[in-house]
């Protein structure tokens, strides 16, 4: 069961939602709040209550049948909890590398402090910033701006 619960975190759930889940499936039909403890590997019972709540809140991962007592959990077909978590994790995916791009053009955009003066004689001298180059062309961009600066002429 670690391998499965391994899993399941890595697609997004709890491990206590992923035991929870996995439980279920294993027990069937639903099971109480008792037998998902028992059958969980490790969850306590009070917390049984509150994640399968949540996993029914999260997107019916489970059906909550609240008419006796004890209340009876369901779990959704596990093909469909999959292609769900999975749908969640490609737009996770999709949403951060955007952002990544953002934050990358973003700090290509800002000007440099470094300022090169081309020309001879203070009248004739043209001033302009450089751009700011990634930090692995830095070094050889400024070996040949120190070239080109200092040359006569």
């Amino acid at each position: 069961m670690n391998g499965l619960v391994r899993n399941l975190t890595t697609l997004g759930l709890t491990e206590y939602e992923a035991r929870v889940y996995a439980a279920l499936v294993g027990i069937g039909e639903g099971g109480s709040a008792r037998q998902v403890h028992e059958a969980s590997g490790g969850v306590p019972r009070p917390r049984v209550y509150d994640i399968a709540e949540g996993l029914a809140a999260r997107g019916g991962f489970i059906t909550v049948r609240r008419g006796g007592n004890p209340y009876l959990y369901i779990p959704a077909e596990p093909a469909v909890v999959i292609r769900h978590l999975k749908s969640a994790a490609d737009a996770a995916a999709t949403a951060a590398v955007q952002d990544l791009e953002a934050l990358s053009l973003d700090a290509r955009s800002k000007n440099s402090p470094i300022w090169y003066v081309q020309g001879s004689g203070a009248s004739g001298a043209t001033r302009s910033r450089l751009p700011r180059a990634s930090p692995a062309t830095s070094r050889s961009s400024a070996s040949t701006t120190a070239r080109s600066v200092s040359s006569p002429g």
